[in-house]
């Protein structure tokens, strides 16, 4: 488990299960936090709009990226990204893709939500019960 940093953001699927993650993210980084809830059409536009801007920018915040599959030309250009990153996903036909980046983590046994959960020590542990519900309603 690692700290969620306060300069963050994330983009997550528009379903039950990403909102579940984004709902965690903001349980860690408070009700400011900017999180993006994206259809699998879009998710690689609003991705590389907010790295565009972060471009003209001194900032590097982390980038979340759940319970999403993304492209390949948008992964390598996250890769390249000067910032902390992390992919968390547990769709089977992101497999090969996830498995080329160091920064990505691929787990088909667990809801994008429960990775989340999972994945950063600064989420309220009193979120845990709500992060099994939500695995146990999208299963």
């Amino acid at each position: 488990m690692v700290i969620l940093p306060q300069n963050a953001i994330m983009f997550s699927h528009n379903d039950l299960d990403g909102i579940g993650g984004g709902i965690l993210f903001k349980a860690a980084l408070g009700s400011h936090a900017e999180v993006h809830y994206c259809s699998y059409q879009n998710v690689d536009d609003k991705i590389n709009q907010r790295l565009d801007e972060l471009e003209n920018s001194a900032d590097f915040p982390f980038i979340l990226i759940a319970d999403l599959g993304i492209k390949e030309q948008t992964a390598k250009r996250l890769d390249r990204y000067q910032g902390g990153k992390r992919w968390l996903d547990h769709h089977k036909t992101n497999i090969e893709l996830v498995s080329r980046f160091d920064w990505a983590t691929i787990d088909v046994e667990a809801s994008g939500t429960l990775l989340v959960f999972d994945e950063f020590e600064n989420i309220p542990r009193s979120f845990r019960d709500f992060a099994i519900l939500v695995e146990l309603l999208t299963k």
